[in-house]
């Protein structure tokens, strides 16, 4: 076996710089092909900048030749990764649908999902949020609940809301999160008043999981937001009496009372405390729409396929929900720990109370009697 390596080892030799010519032929033809596609397009571009001028001048803004050709336009600038001029193009062909066809005329709908993919391309993040926002709302006005193209204006806010509120792409992330969360539980109501149907229960079910997911990025958002911003004010400590029966030197016993200051344990805990229960709302909230997905899910006329794929994501949602608890509980034990050690080291300073006498009141019996 070695001796057969060893006669073919200067075979191998020869063929290597062949191989390697033929590769770097292949990538300087790959290449100029994608030199040649750039050119055409921007060729493209050209052309269609010219006639959205021409058409300007010769019909109305609202002329549906004039809005297709700002579509062409838009969609030539997304494959040459101009999306800020892509989002542009489209941005004047939905002003064209919309005075063509009213203000919540749903056929805007396709016009505004690609303004709003060239606007998060480009990272126009206001923008986008302020798209999707029209979308829903020309969806919830002009379709009826039930609608599949309604319940698409909804998750598409709904999840667009969640990636913003994860990535912070918006101010306020909890807020963001917190908006999703309650998109999604209106929808919810609104279906539950229409009767059963295997369409309704689906989008029951899919959207019972998407609000799962918000509760979840809720609970994320909470946890980690500062335990300051739940303190309420109130006073870190209190003032207490401390009281000693001091003998003198003629042996009468004498009662010496002096202020203390001790640490007010509700100040630590109680922020704490609320900071929990927030968590402990989402959690519980994530834990029942879970279920109320799988019952759903359950019914006989729901499809196999859309089952299984939903069947899927309550399972991921299942795990985080699992690992959040357990992780909570771990937290929630040190948090106790950190303000029970933060209490009784405010409270070691101020804790030794001497009482000035005769030196006989070092051997005195002493007897603390605390007053408000």
């Amino acid at each position: 076996m070695l001796q057969r390596l060893l006669l073919l080892l200067p075979l191998l030799t020869a063929l290597l710089p062949a191989a390697t010519a033929l590769a770097a032929a292949e990538d300087v033809q790959q290449e100029q092909e994608q030199e040649q596609d750039q050119r055409a397009l921007l060729q493209r571009k050209a052309a269609l900048e010219a006639r959205i001028d021409s058409l300007q001048q010769e019909l109305r803004s609202d002329d549906p030749a004039l809005q297709e050709t700002w579509l062409e336009l838009g969609s030539t600038l997304q494959q040459l990764q101009q999306h800020a001029e892509a989002a542009a193009a489209f941005d004047a062909a939905w002003q064209a649908a919309r005075s063509s066809g009213g203000l919540e005329n749903p056929q805007q709908l396709d016009v505004l999902r690609r303004l709003l993919a060239s606007q998060r391309a480009a990272e126009e993040w206001e923008k986008a949020d302020a798209t999707a926002h029209l979308m829903q709302h020309i969806g919830s006005r002009a379709l009826p609940p039930g609608s599949d193209t309604r319940l698409d204006t909804v998750l598409q806010l709904g999840r667009w809301k969640l990636l913003a509120a994860r990535d912070e792409l918006l101010p306020n992330p909890l807020g963001t999160a917190l908006s999703a969360a309650d998109l999604f539980r209106q929808e919810i109501t609104r279906l539950e008043a229409l009767p059963p149907a295997p369409a309704r229960d689906l989008q029951l079910a899919t959207l019972h999981l998407e609000k799962a997911s918000a509760a979840y990025l809720v609970a994320e958002r909470i946890r980690a937001q500062p335990l300051q911003d739940y303190f309420m004010g109130g006073q870190r400590s209190t003032t207490m009496l401390q009281c000693q029966l001091v003998r003198l030197p003629d042996g009468r016993a004498q009662q010496v009372c002096m202020p203390v200051e001790l640490p007010n344990l509700d100040f630590y805990v109680d922020p704490s405390n609320r900071k929990n229960q927030d968590i402990a709302r989402q959690l519980e909230d994530m834990r029942s729409s879970i279920a109320a997905a799988f019952g759903y899910l359950q019914q006989t006329d729901v499809p196999d396929t859309a089952r299984d794929t939903l069947l899927d994501d309550m399972r991921a949602l299942t795990v985080l929900y699992n690992e959040f608890a357990s992780n909570k509980r771990q937290v929630s034990a040190v948090a106790e720990d950190t303000v029970d050690a933060t209490a009784k080291a405010e409270a070691e300073p101020k804790a030794d109370v001497e009482a000035e006498a005769s030196p006989a009141a070092a051997k005195s019996d002493t007897s603390p009697a605390p007053q408000p």
